[in-house]
């Protein structure tokens, strides 16, 4: 005996829905409980090449609220994303003692996304009391 064909719009809903527009025009992905692999790996590759990780999420179309759940309900994803910052800190250290021409640039980088790990007590002692540089 032949099932019926379900209707269209009676469809299980995937874990991920495209359901809201960003500012520019892009979809955003809402999450309605799992987190997806793939793209907390394709974050991971770019928070690799230096990029902050709400910026990667973004980046991929997911909202900050459903990465920030992501990383809280699943703790594998928060060390996929620590494991991926390790890496670029990694590299970029590598980079830097081999007198890498970007050498500077990442030393830079270094101080502003782990000022209590890399920041020379200049840049510290620019600061105010709320953590901005003056």
């Amino acid at each position: 005996m032949k099932r019926p064909k379900r209707p269209d719009n009676s469809r299980r809903k995937s874990s991920i829905v495209r359901n809201e527009e960003d500012q520019l025009g892009g979809q955003v992905l809402k999450a309605s409980g799992k987190w997806n692999r793939g793209i907390v790996e394709q974050a991971c590759e770019l928070i690799k090449t230096g990029s902050l990780v709400d910026a990667s999420f973004i980046c991929l179309g997911v909202s900050r609220e459903t990465f920030e759940r992501w990383i809280e309900n699943y703790p594998k994803v928060g060390k996929m994303i620590e494991q991926a910052q390790a890496q670029f800190i990694a590299c970029s250290l590598q980079k830097i003692s081999q007198g890498k021409p970007e050498a500077g640039h990442l030393r830079w980088l270094l101080e502003r996304i782990a000022p209590s790990e890399f920041a020379r007590p200049s840049v510290e002692a620019r600061k105010d009391s709320g953590g901005n540089e003056q």
